[in-house]
């Protein structure tokens, strides 16, 4: 059974990803909260948790060595958050930077250990967000941080071309009851893996049809 690993594996996408796709795949599952990774996985032979708290680089080697007899067919960067919402000039600063370090160095550090492990035609999705597109008022850390995200992804395409390494980013609109449920994401991250090797979808948005980016 090939493994993928996903990060932020306990809330809303994560844990709608982690659940369909362990049907048909091992999964590591990733986040900070131990017990709540147990608590709704103990019975799915499936899945392997792992704690961690993926800003801390002393986890991250951990991590590292964890996987360094395994291959890896997917890794699915999903973790991040919003921890500031205030105009620029009534923001947190230190919040930004921890913004920044979850959103968009986190995905690049959990991507730089895991490549050297992943298999031939093996897939890296970024899970962005809306945000990354367009401008949101109050929300200049999490927009920028994630739009750093967006940009990494499409270099991460360029810088693994020659190691058959598929990437795609994910770009969903806001995941809030009567618009799009997670499962919306994670059946179509479940379609993705079943693509052809030859195909990669370089970047997809995803928006409630009452909805628009634009």
């Amino acid at each position: 059974m090939k493994t993928i690993i996903v990060s932020g594996a306990t809330k809303n996408i994560g844990y709608a990803i982690t659940k369909k796709l362990s049907e048909k795949y091992h999964i590591i599952a990733i986040a900070r909260d131990y017990h709540n990774l147990d608590y709704l996985y103990h019975d799915n032979h499936n899945v392997d948790i792992y704690a961690m708290n993926l800003t801390h680089d002393n986890e991250l080697n951990k991590f590292k060595e964890y996987i360094n007899d395994k291959e890896i067919y997917g890794l699915i960067n999903n973790a991040g958050g919003i921890n500031d919402v205030n105009s620029i000039d009534h923001g947190n600063t230190q919040m930004w930077e921890e913004s920044f370090n979850i959103n968009a160095l986190v995905p690049l550090k959990l991507s730089k250990i895991v490549i050297p492990h992943m298999i031939n035609y093996s897939t890296i999705i970024n899970i962005t967000s809306i945000v990354a597109l367009r401008p949101f008022a109050q929300m200049s850390a999490y927009s920028g941080a994630k739009a750093a995200a967006s940009h990494m992804t499409k270099i991460l395409r360029l810088d693994t071309l020659e190691k058959n390494i598929k990437v795609t980013e994910i770009v969903p609109a806001m995941i809030t009851e009567g618009a799009l449920q997670p499962e919306d994401i994670s059946n179509t991250i479940d379609w993705i893996f079943d693509l052809p090797e030859y195909c990669n979808i370089d970047s997809l948005t995803i928006s409630h049809i009452k909805n628009t980016i634009y």
